[in-house]
């Protein structure tokens, strides 16, 4: 240990410096009062003044652009001091006490404490610690290169004034991202530098920081770069020692309009260690992502989840768990829908007693919230808005509509009444209305799996619902305030005494509705029927497909295709919005549009990134996404991710 680090672990147990252990943080133990030291024969009084913030002026976070450099750092959480006096490498007097009297008082206007105290009287080094009301280390002048000072006696003519610059102690950076992918729109995130209590640091450093990026791949730096302002000008500093943050102010990442990874590495200086993204290291690494698409799903212990998908390489890469300003209770469904407003994306998460909405990216305003009540401070992704479901209704399912961007179907089963209830809510700018409530006429079930549900058609305002293990598609007017319809039977056709597994509408503007089931005896078939049109006409095409999936067909809004998820690995897509009778004459003689690498019986939720399909399966489970060209015709993989369950969906700045 040297010397100077040995003046300061000299100040005693109760306030040895973190650094001397290598560690970013301060004892937690009452510091001893100016009685308890050891007695001082030739000593003399010395005036020192702290400009501490006054804390109700000051906000924990970002701090206020500097316009000129700083000599000190003093935070506004600090209540304690740690004084040494070294000569040479003996320490010959330490001492501390709490920023308060008697030996400290307010200086004029509030601006901080003047404190008295007694040091012997000599030319030595004078070195000071700040902790705050928990004794962790906020600053410190140990690596500041601190002059010799003289104390006089008292009575001399000389006053022993002392001014002590004092460099503050980096507990944790953090950037305003929940996750470690960002969209590339050409924007600024910035990162902040705290002290223990969470203040941004403005001032010298007492451990230094050195970050620079790699090019992984893609557009590399030009996707991603360490940025800071240097005399009001934003300039890279990438691999540049920052050892003063009112020289270099207002850190951020600079995000570019390009896709693109890099690699992340990070040292701290003078033996401390510093919290990178909720890890305390010493030589941080990782990596950032800008990317198209973002992926989010339900991980194997139900924590929400985000992959990036960089389209112009066909590559994922994790971004790790999302934590949430609210608390998700064991989360069941994932959902990535657009907002309504054609601007930026939201995800639905839903666990049995509420849905929450997750801003993503567009114009809805900020989409973090930091939680500066921790230590070291969370940045969490922004709840919108949070559906809670009434004590006597559970989530069933949880649809994003593929007829009306920004809307979204919340459907429960009520044990009040025994029955199924469906919310629909619209989406705008993040803002989240209720827009239709209805009662079914049947229970919701209880499992998401076998419920098929669905918004459409435009024309007759009809919403259309089945029950498991069923031939009834049942129906309700939505411009009726939701009065039942008459069911719509199969009984004319081969699915009579059989069940629906899946539904689907063709879209905005169109009245056609897709069924697909089975008769019950070992045969599945295909249907469809225009909505709009009295008596109902059903034709039906037998099918070699034995899927029973509720999510086995879905409508594409991008490419105007019907998917169907085969059960094996030749995926197809087929015009939705033609007649039933020009959709049954080519249904059986339509080729494979895609041969996936696994078998897939569903699809995952994509309808918020349109012309994207995502088909689930598998062994081990996967997701593969395709993406559909409309100058070829074509569907052509995009990327495929190993996933445990369906639950992985699309969003898109």
């Amino acid at each position: 240990m040297s010397a100077k680090r040995a003046s300061l672990a000299a100040v005693g147990a109760a306030v040895a410096i973190a650094g001397c252990a290598g560690g970013g943080g301060g004892a937690r133990s009452t510091p001893p009062t100016l009685a308890q030291v050891q007695a001082l024969t030739n000593s003399a009084r010395a005036y020192l003044e702290f400009p501490i913030p006054a804390r109700g002026t000051v906000s924990k976070g970002r701090a206020k652009a500097t316009t000129g450099r700083k000599i000190t750092y003093v935070s506004p959480a600090t209540a304690n001091v740690g004084i040494a006096v070294s000569n040479g490498s003996t320490t010959i007097y330490s001492t501390s006490f709490a920023i308060a009297p008697p030996a400290c008082v307010p200086l004029s206007g509030n601006q901080g404490y003047g404190c008295t105290i007694n040091l012997p009287v000599g030319t030595y080094t004078l070195y000071a610690n700040l902790y705050d009301q928990s004794m962790n280390l906020l600053s410190t002048n140990l690596y500041a290169n601190q002059a010799p000072v003289t104390i006089y006696a008292n009575g001399s003519a000389t006053a022993n004034n002392l001014t002590i610059p004092l460099q503050g102690v980096v507990y944790s950076t953090i950037n305003e991202g929940p996750h470690s992918c960002f969209f590339p729109r050409g924007q600024h995130v910035p990162v902040h530098f705290l002290d223990a209590s969470n203040y941004e640091i403005v001032g010298p450093l007492a451990n230094p920081i050195t970050a620079y990026v790699v090019a992984a791949n893609g557009g590399g730096l030009a996707a991603f770069d360490l940025y800071a302002y240097v005399n009001g000008v934003s300039q890279s500093i990438d691999n540049v020692t920052i050892s003063d943050t009112s020289i270099y102010t207002t850190p951020f990442f600079n995000i570019g309009t390009v896709e693109g990874s890099v690699l992340f590495y990070a040292g701290v200086a003078n033996g401390f260690q510093t919290y990178f993204g909720g890890y305390k290291t010493a030589s941080a690494y990782g990596r950032f992502t800008v990317s198209d698409y973002h992926l989010w799903g339900l991980d194997a212990y139900s924590n929400l989840y985000t992959i990036g998908l960089e389209a112009a390489y066909n590559t994922t890469y994790d971004c790790s768990v999302v934590l949430a300003d609210q608390t998700l209770n064991a989360p069941t469904i994932v959902n990535g829908m657009q907002d309504g407003s054609g601007h930026g994306s939201e995800v639905l998460v839903g666990d049995t007693q509420a849905v929450y909405v997750i801003a993503v990216g567009g114009t809805s305003g900020n989409h973090v919230n930091i939680d500066y009540s921790h230590v070291p401070a969370i940045v969490r992704a922004r709840t919108v808005a949070k559906v809670a479901l009434s004590p006597t209704q559970t989530l069933v399912n949880l649809l994003e509509s593929t007829s009306v961007r920004g809307r979204f179907t919340v459907i429960s089963q009520d044990s009040a009444t025994g029955l199924g209830h469906i919310d629909l809510y619209d989406t705008y700018n993040g803002v989240v209305s209720p827009y239709q409530s209805f009662n079914l006429q049947i229970p919701a079930g209880t499992t998401s799996c076998c419920e098929t549900w669905t918004s459409g058609p435009s024309s007759s305002q009809v919403l259309y619902y089945t029950q498991p293990n069923n031939p009834i598609l049942y129906a309700l007017d939505r411009a009726n305030n939701g009065a039942f319809l008459t069911p719509v039977s199969f009984a004319a056709t081969p699915l009579a005494n059989g069940a629906l597994y899946a539904i689907q509408s063709s879209g905005l503007g169109y009245d056609y509705m897709f069924v697909r089931g089975s008769d019950g005896n070992g045969s599945y078939y295909v249907c469809e029927f225009d909505a709009s049109l009295s008596p109902l006409n059903i034709l039906c095409h037998r099918t070699g497909s034995h899927v029973t999936s509720a999510a086995s067909i879905r409508y594409d809004p991008g490419s105007g295709k019907l998917g169907w998820a085969s059960g094996g690995t030749d995926f197809y897509a087929f015009d939705a919005h033609q007649t039933p009778a020009s959709f049954m004459a080519g249904f059986s003689t339509a080729p494979a549009a895609y041969t996936l690498s696994h078998q897939a019986f569903r699809f995952t939720g994509t309808v918020g990134t349109a012309g994207i399909l995502g088909l689930y399966g598998g062994s081990p489970s996967q997701v593969t996404f395709l993406r559909y060209n409309s100058s070829t015709g074509t569907w052509n993989w995009l990327a495929t991710q190993a996933w445990p369950n369906p639950h992985l969906s699309t969003t898109q700045y």
